[in-house]
């Protein structure tokens, strides 16, 4: 299962099975936080995996290409 992850608090925000799930997910949570915040906020999201007990792990280089392309296709 995928995670979008809070580097910054070290939470997770949502669970996904997927990872066209987790690009529109992301891409949401990004327009939501600049919503309702100023212009210049960040958040140092990342895409995890996390197993059934909770344990995040990072996920493989080919899944990070693989999300980066969903994003620029959002």
């Amino acid at each position: 299962m995928y995670a979008l992850y809070d580097d910054f608090n070290r939470s997770i925000i949502s669970r996904h099975r997927t990872l066209e799930t987790s690009a529109k997910a992301k891409e949401k949570f990004v327009d939501r936080l600049l919503r309702n915040n100023s212009s210049g906020s960040s958040l140092p999201i990342i895409l995890v995996r996390v197993d059934s007990s909770g344990k995040v792990s990072p996920i493989s280089d080919d899944d990070h290409y693989d999300f980066g392309m969903l994003l620029d296709n959002v």
